[in-house]
C-alpha cells in the first residue's frame, strides 16, 4: 500500500499539481505516428493487391485463349504408288471399328465416287 501512495503523491512538475495516477502526460504524438504508419501500411498492401490484380487479370488468360480453338484436328495421308483405300482404312481404322465402315466414311468425307486413287492425292481421314 505504501508504493502506491507513493505513486499517488507524485506531483507533475509542469503544472505543480498532484496526478490522479502516474502516467498522466502521455504525449499524442507517437500514437498519432504510430497510427499513420499503419495507415500508410495498409495503403502500401492495397496498392500491391491491385497492382497484382490488374497484372493476373491482364496476363493470366493468354494461355487460355490460345487453347480454346475449338476447331477438330483433322489429319490427312498424302497418296503414294501402290496405296489403296483398303490398306489406308486398315493402318487408320479406329478400335473396334470395321474397316468397310471406315473406308465408306473416307469417301464420303474426300467426296470419292470410286476406290480410284492418284498418286499425290490427299485424303482426310475420318
Amino acid at each position: 500500500m505504501y508504493m502506491n501512495e507513493q505513486l499517488l503523491s507524485k506531483r507533475d512538475p509542469i503544472s505543480k499539481e498532484t496526478c490522479d495516477y502516474p502516467f498522466r502526460y502521455v504525449s499524442i504524438i507517437p500514437i498519432q505516428k504510430i497510427l499513420l504508419r499503419y495507415t500508410g501500411l495498409f495503403a502500401l498492401a492495397v496498392i500491391i493487391l491491385l497492382i497484382s490484380l490488374f497484372v493476373s487479370l491482364l496476363g493470366g488468360d493468354q494461355d487460355a485463349y490460345a487453347s480454346s480453338d475449338n476447331t477438330p484436328i483433322e489429319y490427312s495421308v498424302e497418296i503414294v504408288k501402290g496405296d489403296t483405300l483398303w490398306s489406308i482404312a486398315t493402318m487408320h481404322v479406329h478400335n473396334g471399328q470395321d474397316v468397310r465402315e471406315y473406308i465408306y466414311n473416307l469417301k464420303k468425307l474426300n467426296g470419292l465416287k470410286s476406290s480410284i486413287l492418284q498418286e499425290g492425292q490427299r485424303l482426310r481421314l475420318p
